[in-house]
């Protein structure tokens, strides 16, 4: 009993400064633990056949020469046939033995029927990992988005999306090996506001593929869910808004890409998860996007709390002030702070 007595202070102090060093720490992360701990040898992608869907710009063309450093021979797919060749050269010249550039609509879903015999045959072989990253986002509120920009959408980031896994998933099935990776978003796991049908696809997208990672997973097919948060991309250029048909870099919106994670240091999370497929979901974000993710999982109670009355009147009256990304919600204080309020409309 004496010296039970004596080490449970010990022992209690050194939990808790445990405890304390994890949380200074993981403020600084920008990524969950499972894939910062991970790495990538040199050479891991060596002949491996990687299909790219959206590898014109920002995360999928980083991606796509991130791979190609290692080994990787690569498939580059978007509508962008130009960007699609310059890439490909790229890849070539950073180590890929081999690099394609075809087009891909993802909306044109009768195109799909031939598209994974169509790129196996272009590669020479079984394609071993599709990465599905193509997809657009949106910045409108939704009391003004047109339900068409809604089912735009859901057509564009939920069904062509399974559409283009469903090209590839029955080769994989018969070989019994395969791996594919879907960008999904932390809007997959919060409701992010401004962002509310965007949101909706994403949580579409976690539902479906973690669905189909249990139903395929101990037949060879490892499926992994890639929730970036804000990354410097050309996303917020296409983004759709409250009326169909325009887009955000056509309605003025611009966002401050020094706030967001790079797409090279999003892609390097993404190898790291590819190498190691038991990784079957990852977040990938600067803080506090990170940090509020992960309150939501782990105190939803709390996490809505301040999403309703911190982080989304924030996030609201910086649409309305132009501002339509995260720059209203940067650091702790939007968590704990005093937080803001949205205006009212006249």
């Amino acid at each position: 009993m004496d010296i039970f007595s004596n080490v449970a202070p010990v022992v209690g102090a050194a939990t808790g400064l445990a405890l304390a060093a994890f949380s200074a720490w993981y403020l600084l992360a920008d990524a969950d633990l499972p894939v910062l701990m991970t790495s990538v040898p040199a050479g891991a992608f060596r002949g491996k056949r990687v299909v790219i869907i959206g590898a014109s710009t920002g995360i999928g063309r980083a991606l796509a020469l991130r791979l190609s450093r290692d080994g990787a021979s690569i498939a580059v797919c978007s509508r962008s046939e130009a960007k699609l060749r310059e890439l490909a050269a790229e890849c070539l010249a950073a180590g890929a033995p081999k690099a394609v550039a075809h087009v891909v609509d993802v909306l044109d879903l009768d195109s799909h029927a031939s598209l994974g015999a169509d790129l196996a045959a272009l590669m020479g072989g079984p394609i071993d990992v599709l990465v599905n990253n193509a997809g657009r986002s949106q910045r409108s509120l939704a009391e003004d988005t047109d339900i068409k920009v809604t089912a735009d959408m859901m057509q564009l980031n939920v069904i062509g999306n399974i559409s283009v896994t469903k090209a590839f998933l029955p080769a994989m099935l018969d070989r019994g090996s395969g791996h594919i990776m879907v960008t999904s978003s932390v809007a997959g796991k919060v409701g992010a506001p401004c962002s509310s049908s965007y949101a909706a696809t994403k949580h579409a997208v976690q539902g479906y593929y973690s669905a189909l990672r249990n139903e395929v997973s101990y037949r060879g097919v490892d499926v992994t869910l890639v929730c970036p948060g804000p990354v410097e991309s050309e996303i917020t250029k296409h983004a759709f808004t409250a009326e169909a048909g325009v887009k955000a870099a056509d309605a003025g919106f611009k966002e401050d890409k020094s706030k967001r994670m790079t797409a090279e240091r999003c892609a390097e999370l993404m190898a790291r998860a590819l190498h190691n497929s038991k990784l079957y979901e990852i977040w990938v974000s600067p803080q506090p996007i990170l940090l509020f993710t992960v309150l939501y999982q782990i105190a939803p109670t709390f996490a809505s709390w301040v999403g309703a009355t911190k982080v989304g009147p924030a996030r609201v009256e910086g649409l309305r002030m132009g501002k339509p990304g995260y720059e209203a919600v940067q650091g702790l204080g939007v968590i704990f702070g005093a937080g803001a309020k949205a205006k009212k409309r006249d």
